[in-house]
C-alpha cells in the first residue's frame, strides 16, 4: 500500500471515528433538551391558558355578584315601569361590548321585566338546572340547556338572585348571558403549529374546545375524560391519540387553581400536540447532524490530500513570492511552513522586507543629496538679493519718523532674512540636516510670533487663523529656529491651499510626556492615499510646489524626537499633528 493510500485510511479513521461518535452523542442529548423542552412548553400552555380562564369567568361572577346588590334593582318590584332599571342594563352591555349577548332581570314569576334588549322585555324564562355552583355569595352559574342562545352564539347564563333592600325576600334574579364563544376564540388563537386545545369539566366532559376538536364531534362528550392527569395538577404525558389523532400524541394538562380566592369550578385544560410535529424539529436536526458529518468526512478526505503532499509547496510558493517582488516589488502572504522550511521562508521574507527598507532609505537619501546640489548652485543668488534686503531694513530702522507697527514689521523682515541665510547654510551641508540645539522654550509664544508674522499673507486671502492654546506657558525641549520653521512651513500650506474666506485653526495641548501641536484647516484636506507620502521629498499635489516643505518639518520633527501625523481634521480640511518631548517639571 502506498504513502498516500495509509496516510489516508489513518485520516479517515481518526478524523471520522470520534466526529461520529460525537455526532452521536450530540444528537441524543440535544433530542432529549428538545423533548423535555416541548412537554415543559405545552404544560405552560395549558397553565397560562387555565389561569386566563379563570380571569375572565371570575371577572362575570364578580359583575354578577356586585350588580345584584345595586338599588336600581329594586325596580324589579315595580316591573321597571319607568324603564331605568333596562336603560341601566343597556348601558353595561354596551359598555362590555361583545362580552355579553343579554343582561336581564326576572321577578319572582320568571318574567322578564327588564332587559338590555328592550324587544326581549315580557318573556318568561324557564332556568335550566343548574350546571355548576360557585362560591359566590347568591350567585348562581348555570349553562343553558340548548346548545345555542337566543341570539345564535353559545351562552352561559349566570345567575344570581338580588339582594332584597325592603324585607327578607328577593324581588328576583339579574342573569347575564356570557358570550361562550369568546372562550372558544381563545382556545382559537392559542392553537398553533397542530396543537389542539380542549377544556374539560369536573366531571370529565369537553365543554370548549379549538376548532379542530370541533370537527372531530368531541364537544360536550367524555371522551378525552382519561387524557387528564390523575395524579399531578400540570404534568405532560406521551399517549396514543387515538380516537383523536393517529399515532402518539404528547399532552399537557393543567387543573385549575385559585385565582383571587376564587377555587374555580374544577375544570382542567388539556394541550394535544402530535408526536411527529412536535419532534420535526428533532428530525430536522438529525439531518443538519448528518450533513455536518458529512461536511466533516469531506474536509477529513481534503486534509488527508493534503498531508500526502511533498515538501515541495512551500519552495513553490517562496519562489512565486521571489518572482513577484522581483517583477512589481509586490509583497504577499506565504503560507505558514513548520520545520526546517519554515525557518528558511521566515528569514527570507525578512531579508526581502530589510532590503525594501533600505532600497527606500537609498531613495530619500538620493533625493535629499539632489537638493544639497540644487541649494549649493542656487546658494549665491538667493543670499546677494538678501543681503540688500537686511541692508535695506537697516537702513529703515534709522528713520525717526517710522510708526511702531512699522518697526515691528521691519523686526521681521530681518530675523527672517537671517533665518533664512541660515536655512541656506544648513542646505549647502550636504543634504544632512543640522542637529537641534535643544532648550526649553514655551511653544505658545513661539505659535503667536509664527501667527503674527504671517497676519498680513492671511489678510490678503480673508483668511481667519484662530489660536486655541491651553492655559499659561507650554514648555517643551526643542530648537526655537527649528520649531519655528515647521510652524510656519504648515501655516503658509494652509494659507496657499486653503480658498478665500477660509479658516486656519492652530492648537497647542499639553501631556505629560509629550506636547502636541496641531494645524486644522478646512480646505480640501488631503487624498487617502496620499497621506503615506505626504512627506516624502519631491512629493507634491499643489501646482507650482517642489515637494520639499513637509519633508524639511518631518525631519527636523524627528530630529527632535517627536512624531508628525496627518489625517483630517473637524473643519473637513487637513489636520497636521506634532508631538515633541515636554519639558520636566521646573525646568526653564
Amino acid at each position: 500500500m502506498s504513502i498516500r493510500r495509509t496516510l489516508l485510511l489513518a485520516f479517515l479513521l481518526v478524523g471520522l471515528g470520534p466526529a461520529a461518535l460525537l455526532t452521536y452523542l450530540a444528537f441524543e442529548r440535544a433530542q432529549d433538551a428538545m423533548r423535555t423542552e416541548i412537554e415543559r412548553n405545552i404544560t405552560v400552555q395549558a397553565a397560562s391558558l387555565s389561569t386566563e380562564i379563570d380571569r375572565i369567568l371570575f371577572e362575570r361572577l364578580e359583575n354578577s355578584a356586585t350588580w345584584s346588590r345595586l338599588d336600581v334593582m329594586e325596580d324589579i318590584r315595580i316591573s321597571d315601569v319607568d324603564k331605568r332599571l333596562s336603560l341601566f342594563l343597556s348601558e353595561l352591555k354596551s359598555g362590555y361590548g361583545p362580552v355579553y349577548q343579554e343582561l336581564y332581570c326576572t321577578d319572582a314569576t320568571g318574567l322578564k321585566v327588564a332587559s338590555s334588549n328592550a324587544a326581549l322585555i315580557g318573556e318568561r324564562v324557564t332556568p335550566s338546572p343548574g350546571w355548576i355552583s360557585t362560591m359566590f355569595p347568591r350567585a348562581d352559574l348555570s349553562m343553558e340547556s340548548s346548545p345555542r342562545g337566543p341570539l345564535g352564539s353559545p351562552t352561559l347564563a349566570i345567575r344570581a338572585q338580588v339582594a332584597p333592600a325592603l324585607g327578607d325576600r328577593s324581588p328576583g334574579e339579574l342573569t347575564l348571558l356570557f358570550d361562550w364563544q369568546e372562550l372558544q376564540t381563545l382556545l382559537d388563537q392559542a392553537a398553533s403549529n397542530g396543537r389542539s386545545i380542549a377544556v374539560l369539566d369536573q366531571t370529565g366532559r369537553v365543554i370548549v374546545a379549538s376548532e379542530s376538536l370541533h370537527a372531530k364531534d368531541v364537544v360536550m362528550t367524555q371522551r378525552l375524560a382519561d387524557w387528564v392527569s390523575k395524579d399531578k395538577r400540570n404534568a405532560a404525558l406521551i399517549r396514543l391519540g387515538a380516537p383523536i389523532e393517529k399515532g402518539e400524541v404528547i399532552v399537557g394538562t393543567d387543573q385549575v387553581r385559585d385565582y383571587r380566592g376564587f377555587h374555580g369550578f374544577g375544570w382542567s385544560t388539556v394541550v394535544i400536540e402530535p408526536l411527529d410535529i412536535a419532534l420535526a424539529p428533532v428530525r430536522r436536526m438529525a439531518v443538519v447532524f448528518l450533513s455536518l458529518l458529512l461536511v466533516v468526512a469531506a474536509l477529513t478526505v481534503v486534509v488527508a490530500l493534503w498531508a500526502t503532499r511533498t515538501l515541495g509547496q512551500p519552495i513553490i510558493s517562496l519562489t512565486a513570492f521571489t518572482r513577484r517582488f522581483m517583477h512589481n516589488q509586490e509583497m504577499i502572504d506565504l503560507p505558514r511552513a513548520k520545520g526546517e522550511v519554515g525557518e528558511l521562508t521566515s528569514s527570507f521574507v525578512l531579508m526581502i522586507e530589510e532590503i525594501a527598507r533600505s532600497r527606500q532609505k537609498l531613495i530619500d537619501s538620493a533625493k535629499l543629496a539632489a537638493l544639497g546640489e540644487m541649494a549649493a548652485v542656487l546658494a549665491h543668488e538667493i543670499r546677494t538679493p538678501l543681503g540688500i534686503v537686511k541692508s535695506s531694513v537697516q537702513l529703515l530702522h534709522r528713520e525717526p519718523t517710522l510708526a511702531a507697527d512699522s518697526r515691528e514689521l521691519l523686526g521681521f523682515i530681518e530675523s527672517e532674512t537671517e533665518r533664512l541665510n541660515r536655512l541656506i547654510s544648513t542646505l549647502l551641508d550636504s543634504s544632512r540636516p543640522r542637529q537641534p540645539v535643544i532648550a526649553t522654550l514655551d511653544v505658545n509664544a513661539l505659535i503667536r510670533k509664527c501667527s503674527a508674522m504671517l497676519a498680513s499673507q492671511a489678510e490678503k486671502k480673508a483668511i481667519l487663523i484662530t489660536e486655541r492654546l491651553c492655559a499659561g506657558e507650554l514648555l517643551a525641549q526643542t530648537d526655537g529656529e527649528q520649531l519655528t520653521q515647521v510652524i510656519l512651513n504648515l501655516l503658509l500650506n494652509a494659507i496657499q491651499i486653503v480658498p478665500e474666506g477660509g479658516h486656519i485653526e492652530i492648537g497647542s495641548v499639553p501631556g505629560r510626556e509629550f506636547v502636541e501641536i496641531s494645524v486644522a484647516d478646512d480646505g480640501p484636506g488631503i487624498a487617502s492615499e496620499d497621506r503615506e507620502r505626504i512627506f516624502e521629498a519631491f512629493f507634491f499635489r499643489r501646482e507650482g510646489g517642489v515637494g520639499l516643505g513637509l519633508a524639511v518639518v518631518k525631519q527636523i520633527v524627528h530630529a527632535h524626537g517627536g512624531q508628525i501625523e496627518v489625517g483630517q481634521s473637524t473643519l473637513s480640511g487637513a489636520l497636521f499633528l506634532i508631538r515633541l518631548p515636554a519639558s520636566p517639571k521646573g525646568d526653564r
